[in-house]
């Protein structure tokens, strides 16, 4: 079959698909000379068939995968790696949207931090209410948006000894009057099978 063809099949036989023009997920490329990736469950497909895909598109599977809601590229929802962070936000847990796209867009940039700031002047840290969400994206640059990292060697949390660093501990610690009058987030700077490092950001309340 040609590609046209293929393309055609995938859709008579697949039950659900998606597919992609590239990549947005760092690391990933198309092979020379094929122009889509196709998502789906490919578990049953007869042998000559999936060669066949194989060899005009790149192919991947549905359950590890997003398409971006702003410029449709692939961004990886499983990790392949212990370092692997998302190279995604979720939108209004639904709207998946790749970094490449909020690096271009203040006002997604913004949206993101309201999911992840805590305001100091609303929570009540002995409640596990507060939003302890951690910002896993190593390219964003908090500075821009007026934080401030607040500890002078990364928070560490893991299972090495002494790796027991705890957010609502690290709130607790600070002055109420300073906690009341700023909000706060917390951005993981290193990621390891074993431990992850983080650091504690803050920024006044207007």
């Amino acid at each position: 079959m040609n590609r046209t063809e293929l393309k055609t099949w995938i859709g008579n036989n697949i039950d659900w698909y998606a597919c992609s023009e590239d990549y947005s997920e760092p690391g990933y490329s198309k092979d020379e000379g094929k122009e889509l990736i196709f998502f789906a469950n490919w578990s049953g497909i007869d042998k000559d068939i999936m060669d066949q895909i194989e060899d005009n598109f790149m192919v991947e599977w549905s359950d590890e995968w997003y398409q971006c809601c702003e410029c449709g590229k692939a961004v990886r929802t499983q990790a392949d790696c212990y370092h692997w962070q998302p190279y995604y936000h979720m939108f209004n847990e639904c709207e998946p949207v790749c970094f490449d796209c909020i690096s271009e867009n203040a006002g997604l940039q913004e949206s993101l931090l309201e999911d992840f700031i805590i305001k100091g002047n609303e929570i009540d840290i002995d409640k596990d209410s507060v939003n302890f969400r951690l910002l896993q994206i190593n390219d964003f640059e908090l500075e821009g948006h007026g934080f401030k990292v607040l500890n002078q060697d990364h928070y560490e949390n893991g299972f090495h000894p002494g790796q027991n660093n705890d957010p609502k501990a690290i709130l607790k610690k600070l002055d109420v009057s300073f906690l009341e009058s700023n909000q706060f987030l917390f951005k993981q700077s290193e990621q390891s099978q074993f431990y992850m490092k983080f650091d504690l950001y803050s920024k006044p309340i207007n």
